[in-house]
């Protein structure tokens, strides 16, 4: 989809950033979770999270965000 596309050089908008987590279920329906291979070339300094399940917008919350936002 166009509007998820990452731009040219979008690392560099990122810099100031303390830290990146990317979040993924082992069995998202929607993405496969092969699909993460490219964004953790991406964000190569991201902290990458697979979870159990096949939740793809985790919508009863993700606890594991916060706990991660709790220890930066």
């Amino acid at each position: 989809m166009k509007e998820f596309e990452l731009k040219k050089d979008f690392q560099k908008s990122l810099k100031d950033l303390p830290a990146i987590f990317i979040y993924h279920s082992e069995n998202d329906a929607d993405v496969p979770v092969e699909s993460l291979q490219f964004y953790k070339r991406a964000f190569a300094n991201a902290a990458v999270r697979i979870l159990p399940g096949k939740d793809h917008t985790f919508a009863h919350g993700l606890p594991e965000l916060v706990a991660d936002i709790k220890n930066l």
